[in-house]
């Protein structure tokens, strides 16, 4: 009997499944589709393409990194790692920003808190194992005086091993402890016998529990001036530390792969100050000391074998005492010159010194690159740049809450801060050491403020250690508001139009110190300064105020010693003298109110160079009445320094950032007005449930704050407090019964139908009924590549993810696209290699890894000249139903001619990929655009086709397919299978 022979068509707009078992993805639906679109109803069109714009600065040199591209009102901005660059259309090439950002990303993790205030921190990483080392001394609490305690951590699990164990014969060890790792075991050091004598311990680090009895290292510490430090330089360890031996000197000795010390070398002189050990890559020992007697920064080289002065000891710098030293190597320097950094004790604040000295003796000029801080960790190299870990402290006189540490490169430059407020302050003779986790990522053992309080009237703080890390290379968030573009990192960074450079103030001024003279004013008065800037678009940013300074005075002139503010990339600005001004406020005689006395037209500028600026107040109180007043004088909360911010996001005219460091809390901005800048507070800050661990992605839904965990998402409604706090509505963070949550931040994208996010489990949308669907299902194959960007793009209705593989899914969520069960059809770009996303001018550009940045352009069909194939493959056409016989005779396609091209059609059959029949077909502008395939084989249970266009040159759209005609005929029953494969 014959077959009917009957038409079947298979329409192109269904989209892509690739969660569907292949052999049973239903007709329509494709198991392919590359780089085609589905802008035209029930057509299927090639993507455009891409124009790339140049990459090279304005004055020469090539852009090879990118790690941010974001657009600010008409202006398109790119991030190379360690600058802004804005591209000029007339030039044609990228301009520098004046200011430094380098987008890092910052962790905090408390390691070890006690009832015992910690001091002393240190830590050391064993790559083999994962295990990491942290050490402190106990200060208080403990029966016996000073112990060291010992921390040992999986950084993998981030399960503690061993957690504040004490290290054998460490009572009354003084305050210095170091450890290093050193073969197959973490070696701790420190001083025993009240300091007269030092020691270490050895820790296994497959068994680190089994800590070994202490071992004497020197018995001749010099009790008055007990510093050391220590280097592992290729299979030794070696240690400097200061003797009572020869009349007091520096003594130096290793310890080698067997434990067995040295007799060592020694230099008379007395390193009363600091002390600093470190290797060059040629195995010399470097020892940098302060010789405070003779207030001259000394060093010296020994050979690897100390039995010879590589460089003999000489001064570097005369006239100077260091409390703290480190030093590493200078980039494109070779391996022979060393970067030195100190720490000067200043009057009120300390000052942060660099110099370098060469193995051959050759000495450089020292010079300050931070002021009002001092080191909190050592130095290290990485790209080319020197690093650095500084602390800030804060005046004696007033003690303010601020201690914060910075990293800064040589320039004086942040590039990341951590712990603000809650920092360890001032250390003395003892840095903690970096270590080097992975390619760009450092991490701290340091100090953390773990309880502050009052006692007998005085304020106290406890230390708990911490972990502190930064990593380079972070890829920047960026959020356009008030006028400004804020962009995430090692903290928040604000671009003006002009120039780049910290949000707000990283601190607030102190009035360190003041004194009176003269004849002028009398009376009980009360002052507090600020630091105000006016950014390139007329906004005004203001600190904090300082502490306020109260006296009383009788016809005598007010000087104030304020702190500057080194620690600032604001450089210019529509200020008169064009930087950060001090703003003084005063009260009354006996009043409540501060006005300003500093004149507007005339401010007291900022001075970088300087540790204090001086200003003498002879304002009678007539004079200064009638001026404008400090900004919290109606309630207003003050204003202060973000933590670094995991990701940025808006609600309500708000920004609202969570910190990297504590990622459970989040703060929200105070509501913007026109003409202000985006102000955060310490006040405004929200705190919610920990369990479940800490946001780690946001966006807004309508009325609604979504912040997503990794596997649970909630959200907050409110519209939140007025500038003073008051009638703050935000509610708790609710819980949405869902079974997913979001851990990328970048995946957070806001659709007309809610919002998309990649899960753990795959790209979801919560709806504005706060359901979440499973809308990625289609595209389920690419769940383990990462996405690096989400963008709804202008125009279109689309909404790209581009992913960590190079290629982008494009879910297209328009009426005419959507099946049966309301979700929009994807498809796969191929040929987008991008860490970021914008839109600008209309236009989705991105930026690669390589710091190229291109463009979309309507009309273009290649990328940056590449050719762009367009390529589907159907589900298997069982149109007899599932393994039935079927005889399919011929397919013809229907599209369109866009121009010219080949198109390339491939056969398979019954379930197996291989392709048996290939045919090329070469389209031609005769319309219809109509091709009928005849098939070589006829008899099956399934048949796949592949469509590709090729060219060969002159690179255009090519086609546009339509449908699929399939001519088969079928009667009953199962296919007709080999005897080889029947049974029973």
């Amino acid at each position: 009997m014959a077959l009917q022979k009957q038409n079947v068509p298979i329409s192109f707009k269904r989209g892509l499944d690739s969660k569907t078992d292949p052999k049973q993805v239903v007709p329509g639906k494709l198991l392919a589709l590359t780089n085609g679109t589905f802008i035209t109803t029930d057509r299927i069109d090639k993507r455009q393409g891409y124009t790339e714009y140049a990459h090279t600065y304005s004055g020469g040199g090539t852009i090879t990194n990118g790690v941010g591209v974001a657009s600010y009102k008409n202006e398109l901005t790119m991030l190379d790692g360690s600058q802004l660059l804005s591209y000029s259309p007339s030039e044609a090439q990228w301009s520098q920003v004046t200011g430094l950002i380098e987008p890092t990303a910052v962790t905090t993790t408390p390691i070890y808190q006690a009832s015992a205030s910690q001091s002393s921190a240190d830590s050391s990483f064993h790559a083999g194992s994962g295990l990491q080392c942290f050490v402190s001394t106990s200060t208080f609490g403990f029966s016996f005086s000073n112990p060291v305690v010992y921390t040992v951590v999986d950084t993998v699990s981030g399960q503690k091993l061993v957690s504040g164990a004490v290290v054998p014969s460490s009572t009354s060890a003084g305050t210095m402890v170091k450890v290093v790792t050193f073969g197959s075991y973490f070696v701790i050091v420190f001083y025993a016998s009240g300091g007269t004598a030092l020691s270490y311990c050895t820790v296994p680090v497959a068994t680190p529990s089994a800590i070994s009895a202490a071992v004497l290292l020197a018995n001749d510490v010099l009790t008055a001036h007990a510093n050391f430090d220590v280097a592992v330089i290729s299979t030794r360890l070696f240690v400097a530390y200061n003797s009572s031996g020869g009349g007091n000197s520096v003594h130096t000795f290793y310890l080698d792969a067997a434990f067995t010390k040295t007799s060592g070398a020694a230099v008379a002189h007395d390193a009363n100050g600091a002390i600093t050990i470190f290797g060059d890559p040629s195995l010399n020992a470097w020892v940098v000391y302060s010789n405070d007697a003779g207030s001259n920064l000394r060093g010296f080289v020994f050979n690897f074998n100390l039995s010879g002065f590589t460089l003999a000891d000489q001064v570097v710098t005369s006239g100077t005492s260091a409390v703290n030293i480190t030093a590493s190597f200078v980039a494109g320097a070779g391996t022979t010159t060393a970067q030195l950094f100190w720490e000067f004790v200043d009057i009120y604040l300390d000052d942060v010194y660099t110099q370098t000295l060469t193995v051959a003796g050759a000495i450089g000029s020292a010079s300050i690159i931070a002021r009002n801080v001092g080191l909190g960790g050592k130095s290290f190299a990485y790209g080319g740049i020197n690093y650095v870990l500084t602390t800030y402290q804060g005046s004696a006189v007033q003690s303010a809450p601020q201690q914060t540490y910075f990293l800064i490169t040589t320039a004086g430059k942040v590039v990341a801060k951590f712990m603000p407020t809650s920092g360890g302050g001032y250390t003395l003779r003892h840095l903690s050491e970096v270590n080097n986790l992975a390619a760009g990522v450092y991490q701290y053992g340091l100090l953390q403020v773990s309880e502050a309080g009052l006692f007998s009237g005085l304020n106290f703080n406890i230390y708990g250690v911490s972990s502190s890390t930064v990593t380079f290379g972070a890829i920047a968030a960026s959020v356009e508001l008030a006028n400004s573009l804020h962009v995430s990192g090692g903290f928040l960074s604000v671009y003006d139009g002009a120039q780049v450079a910290e949000h707000g103030f990283h601190l607030y001024p102190e009035i360190v110190n003041s004194s009176v003279s003269d004849t002028a004013i009398t009376g009980t008065y009360s002052w507090v300064v600020c630091y105000e800037w006016v950014d390139n678009q007329g906004q005004t940013h203001r600190s904090a105020p300082s502490l306020p300074l109260t006296r009383t005075v009788a016809n005598k002139a007010v000087t104030l010693n304020i702190s500057a503010l080194s620690l600032t990339s604001k450089t210019s600005g529509s200020t008169p003298t064009g930087a950060i001004s001090i703003g003084i406020y005063r009260t009354l005689d006996a009043g409540t109110i501060y006005y300003r006395v500093t004149d507007i037209l005339n401010p007291v500028s900022n001075d970088t160079t300087a540790s204090t600026l001086t200003f003498i107040d002879t304002s009678p109180d007539g004079s200064i009445q009638g001026n404008g007043t400090l900004y919290t004088t109606d309630g207003e909360v003050d204003n202060s320094p973000i933590p670094a911010p995991l990701f940025l996001t808006s609600y309500k005219q708000r920004m609202i950032a969570v910190p990297a460091e504590t990622p459970t809390s989040w703060w929200y901005s105070k509501q913007i007005v026109p003409g202000s800048p985006v102000e955060f507070s310490d006040l405004f800050v929200q705190n919610e449930d920990q369990r479940g661990g800490g946001f780690l992605a946001g966006g807004q839904l309508d009325d609604k704050l979504v912040l997503f965990k990794e596997n649970t998402l909630g959200y907050v409604v409110g519209d939140g407090p007025a500038p003073n706090g008051s009638g703050n509505d935000f509610t708790p963070w609710q819980i949405v019964q869902s079974d997913t949550g979001c851990n990328n931040a970048a995946s957070v994208v806001a659709m007309p139908d809610g919002l998309m996010y990649q899960s753990p489990k795959g790209i979801y949308l919560l709806d504005r009924s706060m359901k979440d669907h499973y809308i990625g299902g289609d595209v389920e194959a690419y769940n383990s590549y990462t996405v690096t960007s989400a963008l709804r793009v202008d125009g279109t209705t689309q909404v790209r993810f581009t992913l960590s593989n190079g290629t982008a899914l494009v879910y297209d969520y328009a009426d005419t696209v959507k099946d049966e069960r309301g979700y929009g059809q994807w498809s796969v770009f191929t040929g987008i290699s991008a860490v970021a996303a914008t839109n600008y001018n209309g236009n989705y550009t991105y930026i690669s890894s390589a710091g190229r940045v291109r463009t979309e352009a309507p009309g273009v069909y290649t990328d940056a000249g590449a050719f762009i194939q367009l390529s589907l493959t159907t589900s298997w056409l069982s149109l007899a139903g599932l393994q039935g016989f079927q005889r399919v005779y011929s397919s013809e396609i229907l599209g369109q001619y866009q121009s010219p091209h080949h198109l390339n059609v491939q056969v398979a059959y019954d379930f197996d990929p291989t392709v048996v029949q290939t045919d090329d077909i070469v389209g031609t502008s005769v319309a219809p655009y109509q091709y009928r395939v005849d098939f070589a084989r006829q008899k099956c249970e399934a048949i796949q086709l592949t469509l590709k266009d090729t060219q060969a040159s002159g690179f255009g759209q090519g086609l546009s397919l339509s449908a699929l005609t399939l001519q088969v005929g079928s009667k009953g029953g199962l296919n007709r299978l080999s005897q080889t494969r029947n049974y029973g």
